[in-house]
């Protein structure tokens, strides 16, 4: 016996496995948050509720660990940590 609408049936299937998988990489992301880049090429970023910064290039350069983080100047961040901030 032959399935009357199974080409349809694979068709239909396949459209739905494809969209489901487009679905789900636009639900991802990387960041919580993520400055805008600064002159010298660092953003600060969020993840998981802990900041860090990252290069133009995308590289971690300060593994997200801290509280907090502001930019005070090229070459200088400051950090929270355990409610100590330091530079």
């Amino acid at each position: 016996m032959k399935f009357k609408y199974g080409k349809l049936l694979v068709v239909t299937v396949m459209i739905f496995v494809v969209w489901m998988i487009y679905k789900a990489s636009l639900d991802e992301y990387i960041y919580e948050d993520a400055s805008v880049f600064f002159d010298d090429g660092i953003a600060i970023i969020q993840i998981d509720g802990l900041y860090g910064c990252i290069d133009i290039n995308g590289e971690i350069l300060l593994a997200p660990q801290f509280e907090d983080i502001h930019y005070a100047s090229k070459n200088y961040i400051q950090i929270k940590k355990m409610d100590i901030m330091g530079l």
